[in-house]
Parts: C-alpha cells; structure tokens; sequence
C-alpha cells in the first residue's frame, strides 16, 4: 500500500513538473517575440532580404523560361544530394543559408548576366568562400553607399518600409538599399544570422560594385549584426554602423529562465555571447558606431543600448517601436540618415 502511494505521488510530480515547463514555453512563445515590431511567421518561406527593385527583377526573370529552368534545377540538385549526404556540411542550418538565394522569389538575378550571384556550397560546404572570391574589391567607397537593414526579434524586412521610403525620397538609390529577412525571425539563434547577414552583405557588394556598405540594425537585430561585424569580417565592409534600441549589454529576465532556447542564451546579459561582444575591443575597427535610442523605451533599457566607443544618440520620448517608435518618429530618421551621410574612413 505504501509503495503504491509513494509511486502515484511521483507519478503527479512528474506530471506537474512537464505542465510547469508547458506553461513557461507557451509563455516564453508569447511574451518573448513582442520585444520589437511586427509579428512574423518562421514558416513563411522569403528571400533572405527584400530590395525595391524586386519586383522589376522577378518580373524580368518570369519571361524568360530558359532562365527560370536553370535557375530550378540547382534547387532540385541541391536538395538530391543533401538526401544522398554527398555535401560535407556542419549541420542542416549551414545548408539552409547555402540555399537561400537559389530561391526563384529572392530576386537575386540581374538583367546583366555577369552582375549575378550564385551562393552555392561547394564539395566542403563553403558557400562563403565562393562569394568572397567575386566581391574582392580594394576597399572602395562612394558618398552614399548601399544600406543593410536587420531587424529585431519577430520582425521582418517590412518593419523598414517608412526608413527606407525617406531614404529613396532624400536621394538614396533604390537599389541601394536592403532589408535583410531572418530564416526564423522568432527563435533563431544570431550566431546563425550572422552567418546570414555575412553573405548578403558580400551579395550587395557584387551586385553593387560597391567596395564598402551601411548597416543599421534593430533591437536583437544589434546582437546578430554586431557579432557579424566583431567577428566575421565586417569591419572591413561597414562604414557606418547604427543600432536602433539595440540590447548591447543583454537582458536580465533570459538569464533567470529554466527553458533556455539559444536566442535566450545569447540574451541573457551575463552569459558568454555577451561578453565577448563587449571585451576589449568592443568597438573595433575604423568604421562609425552609433547606438541610438529612445527616453521612451519600455523595452530595451537605456542602459543596455549605451554603448562605450560609439557615438550614442539619446531621442527624448521616443519609444522602441510603432507609431511613437525608433522606426518610425521622424527625429529617428533625421538622425539615421545624418549618420549615414558621414564620410568614408
């Protein structure tokens, strides 16, 4: 008798430990990705970025059949030889970005053959190298350079829509300007995105000619796109690098979670991902870095988006999104494109 009551009490611990765990994971599903802009869908298969001329590109690209074939058919070989484990990748995610501009909706052809790019792994699986070997340029820069847009946690390119709008209308070249899309947007890991945001910045360089670009960033978008400029060679190819709320020093509430997704560990300011941002040096290279941030934010503190080496930019009652938010308040423009403007080094 004893032992079957010892037996059933363990048998409900079990059980309100797994319903514990359920209500935090749901909790963490909804809480977690309100921390910037829209929300998104990790199903939703995109391009890795979108650009304004997308649409002219697609369009182009649909009425010629010879091209739309050739353009399939690696798709059907790619996903062959991943089945067959002919490619010597690391992990699924390193074939997933190898793959991205393969898609037949990227718009990553152009109308002159020999400005398109082709991100394919080669038999080791490094798809990096083959791109770096067509933008090896010698550090060139012009007055007003392509701009790379990141967005936060659960956001998307369409977060850019009113910036990049101003820009076009303030003299900026549409096909100038970018706005990255994350693969998982909610629950991606940003050493992941960085790895991303590595090869579409290599692609705007060869599709551009351009030697040098502008990156501006949002909210977790800062983690993603500053570990790409600490550690994956982007202080050779950023002028101008500009946070918008950016959690440079994490957050605390990650840190305290019992379920511990990889984006939360990267969060959490006392772990190791953040700490190697901010180690000495934690501004590095010749390029520009500016923090900007809002009075207003209820999101990210202040104190997280200060950031020591940069230029930090303090916009009273500005808020960290919508209407009364850093992508959108015209005070937050001003200072985007005041920045954007400053000279190469």
């Amino acid at each position: 008798m004893d032992s079957r009551v010892r037996g059933n009490d363990s048998f409900r611990g079990r059980r309100h430990m797994r319903r514990f765990l359920s209500i935090i994971v749901l909790l963490a599903a909804f809480v977690f990705p309100s921390c910037t802009g829209t929300s998104g869908d990790p199903d939703d298969e995109t391009p890795f970025y979108t650009n304004p001329d997308d649409t002219d590109a697609e369009q182009d690209a649909a009425g010629d059949d010879d091209a739309a074939r050739d353009q399939a058919e690696p798709d059907a070989d790619l996903d062959a030889d991943l089945e067959a484990g002919e490619f010597n990748l690391d992990d699924e995610d390193d074939a997933e970005l190898s793959d991205l501009p393969d898609d037949e909706d990227s718009a990553a052809s152009e109308d002159d053959a020999d400005a398109e790019v082709e991100i394919e792994p080669d038999a080791d699986g490094d798809a990096d190298e083959a791109i770096e070997a067509e933008t090896d340029f010698a550090g060139s820069c012009s007055e007003l350079r392509p701009v790379v847009f990141v967005h936060g946690v659960n956001g998307g390119s369409a977060n850019y829509a009113t910036m990049i709008g101003r820009l076009i209308a303030d003299g900026w070249p549409e096909d100038f300007l970018f706005a990255f899309d994350a693969a998982d947007p909610a629950w991606g890991c940003n050493v992941d995105n960085a790895e991303a945001i590595h090869l579409l910045v290599e692609h705007v360089m060869a599709v551009t000619g351009e030697g040098r670009i502008d990156l501006v960033a949002h909210s977790m978008g800062t983690l993603s796109s500053r570990y790409y400029v600490k550690n994956l060679g982007g202080q050779d190819r950023v002028n101008t690098y500009v946070t918008l709320g950016g959690m440079h020093h994490g957050l605390t509430s990650p840190c305290w979670s019992p379920v511990r997704p990889c984006i939360w560990e990267e969060l959490c300011a006392t772990g190791a991902f953040i700490a190697q941002l901010n180690a000495d040096p934690a501004t590095p290279g010749e390029l520009n870095w500016v923090s900007i941030y809002g009075t207003a934010d209820s999101t990210v503190p202040n104190s997280s988006s200060q950031l020591d080496g940069a230029e930090n930019i303090a916009l009273e009652g500005v808020e960290h999104d919508g209407a009364n938010g850093l992508l959108e308040r015209i005070e937050a423009y001003d200072e985007v494109k005041r920045v954007l403007e400053y000279p190469c080094w």
